[in-house]
């Protein structure tokens, strides 16, 4: 039996869903059965995160070459994520 090094195809049978939207009330039975038959397992998003006053967690580096390591994640909120900040205020 030989393996192909270089497949064209992959098949993934039961995959992961690493950012699944629930939802809530009636729309969760409707949702759930559907979710669970397509995927071995699931990371749920909670709905709603600003009503329930759940912070927002995240983590970030840049990926620009000419920074230096140990400061990627300051350049990476200094100007990614303010620029990204300051786009939402705008809306």
């Amino acid at each position: 039996m030989s393996l192909d090094p270089t497949p064209d195809q992959i098949t993934m049978r039961r995959p992961d869903d690493w950012h699944v939207h629930l939802r809530d009330g009636a729309m969760l039975p409707a949702v759930l059965p559907c979710t669970a038959a397509q995927f071995a397992r699931i990371r749920p998003v909670p709905e709603r995160m600003e009503q329930i006053g759940m912070p927002l967690l995240i983590h970030g580096g840049a990926t620009d070459p000419e920074v230096d390591i140990f400061d990627r994640e300051a350049v990476f909120v200094e100007g990614t994520l303010t620029s990204l900040l300051v786009g939402e205020e705008r809306r």
